[in-house]
């Protein structure tokens, strides 16, 4: 057996002995749930609730998040059905719907110019269309057409319509820039860090009647904008052992967390769902087939070549603080994986191995090591997974990186994933943490922190990520980060 990688020379495999964080002596903080029965019994619910209501800035929870990082597809948390591509930013992001693509790609007009015109005039071309087509121009109208609504974000994140009046010289430069956008760079990432994976929360989130609704929200890092599609449940207290026990007999998507009165002082059930993209397709060596290759045609000998050549999953060692910020990924995930999307990698599990995995659900390429958190995105470090698992991944991540952040030269961390058969497929990823006088963390070694399995998990919205965060606050008497 292969002997595990240590922590760097000078620090101690195990820690004895914790060190707090050290806190501030002025008015009454929370340092993690278990401060809140504390607080609550010492100034009364009332002023427990200002208290922790001004605790955090509320946040603006977006309703578009990336379902399916392999072909770029955002999805809106309030119309699931809905499939876009980001395009462009100006002040906000600019989506289009995400078949609209295709369509400006293969417009005859479109093409018709880049085949008869320098690139230069084509551009030209391209900055006159609006005006061209609110003159009536029959082949600008029929880019419009193809076009179809422009969407973006209001102030709390919702996905709204983006009104386009043709005669408008700033809507003639926007439609320019997205008809161009679309044609020549296609559907795009939308970099807004981890955040933006998360779908927003839907369900039911039951609480303690005991404590204050203010309170708990605000330790959870949530106002009521935040959970526009949550219903929001008082339970009182004796009843709580039987919603948490319906809610898992019934195999709900479920979250807990104690607060100090019970361990499920908040009970979350999440009904975000998990669909596949209708515009998702299996794509091995570049080329599109059937979820069954049915249409394979004399390509199994390629295909099987190429998915051998794909760089099975590799461990890390302890890597230090300094190294965990991001990076950037790149030629992007169908370079580093040779142009094997992981909707086609896990078809060819299926078709090649003899596995089951669900092809109902949105696949894409996960890191092993996060790209905010210093993953680079090439072979070695990029799994088959399901969109559920980045998004579990997610809150995790962002707590290594801010850990990092809070005390670089006091804090490890370890990637591991063991490959399955010697394949690019694996069943586990495991992340390892290390601190020594750590700022925050003060003396901690976990090993693991947290393990997941990307062919098969349960979807986290962001509700249920704030959830996660407040949970290991608990259990270790820490803070992790917003």
């Amino acid at each position: 057996m292969k002997e595990r990688s240590k922590p760097p020379a000078q620090q101690p495999a195990q820690v004895s002995k914790r060190t707090a964080a050290p806190q501030p002596a002025a008015a009454p903080t929370l340092t993690g749930p278990l401060d809140l029965l504390r607080l609550q019994r010492t100034l009364g619910n009332q002023s427990t609730a200002q208290i922790i209501a001004r605790r955090q800035p509320p946040l603006i929870q977006r309703a578009m998040y990336l379902a399916n990082a392999d072909d770029n597809i955002y999805r809106d948390s309030d119309n699931p059905n809905a499939d876009y591509a980001y395009i462009t930013k100006g002040q906000v992001p600019f989506f289009i719907e995400y078949d609209r693509v295709d369509k400006l790609q293969q417009n005859a007009a479109i093409n018709t110019w880049r085949q008869t015109q320098k690139p230069r005039d084509f551009n030209l071309t391209l900055d006159g269309l609006a005006a061209q087509a609110a003159a009536g121009n029959t082949d600008a109208q029929s880019v419009i057409n193809d076009l179809g609504s422009i969407y973006t974000l209001d102030v709390t994140g919702k996905v709204i319509p983006r009104a386009i009046n043709l005669a408008n010289y700033a809507d003639q430069l926007l439609v320019s820039q997205m008809v161009s956008g679309a044609v020549e760079r296609g559907a795009s990432y939308w970099n807004v860090g981890g955040g933006s994976r998360l779908p927003k929360g839907a369900g039911t989130l039951y609480y303690n009647k005991e404590l204050p609704e203010a309170a708990v929200l605000g330790l959870l890092g949530l106002d009521k904008s935040d959970l526009a599609s949550v219903q929001l449940q008082p339970v009182a207290e004796k009843m709580l052992g039987y919603v948490l026990n319906e809610a898992q007999t019934s195999g709900a998507n479920l979250f807990q967390l104690g607060l100090g009165r019970t361990p499920a002082d908040v009970i979350y059930v999440s009904t975000v769902s998990a669909t596949r993209s209708k515009n998702s397709r299996v794509t091995c060596a570049g080329m599109n087939f059937a979820d069954d290759f049915s249409n394979i045609g004399g390509n199994q000998a390629l295909l099987d070549g190429s998915f051998k050549g794909l760089t099975p999953p590799k461990s890390t060692g302890w890597l230090p603080g300094t190294t965990l910020t991001t990076v950037d990924r790149g030629e992007g995930q169908a370079k580093a994986m040779k142009n094997w999307n992981a909707l086609g990698a896990a078809a060819w599990g299926n078709h090649a191995l003899g596995y089951s995995l669900n092809l109902n659900q949105n696949w894409e390429w996960l890191h092993i090591q996060g790209a905010q958190i210093g993953g680079q995105t090439v072979g070695g470090n990029l799994v088959p997974g399901l969109f559920v698992t980045n998004s579990h991944m997610i809150p995790y991540e962002n707590m290594i990186r801010e850990w990092a952040k809070a005390d670089p030269t006091k804090f490890w961390a370890r990637f591991s994933a063991t490959p399955l058969s010697g394949t690019v497929f694996t069943d586990r990823i495991s992340i390892s943490i290390h601190a020594q006088g750590h700022a925050v963390l003060g003396d901690l070694t976990l090993e693991p922190f947290v393990t997941f399995n990307p062919i098969a998990g349960t979807i986290v919205d962001k509700v249920a990520g704030e959830i996660i965060k407040r949970g290991f606050d608990k259990l270790h008497g820490v803070q992790s980060y917003d």
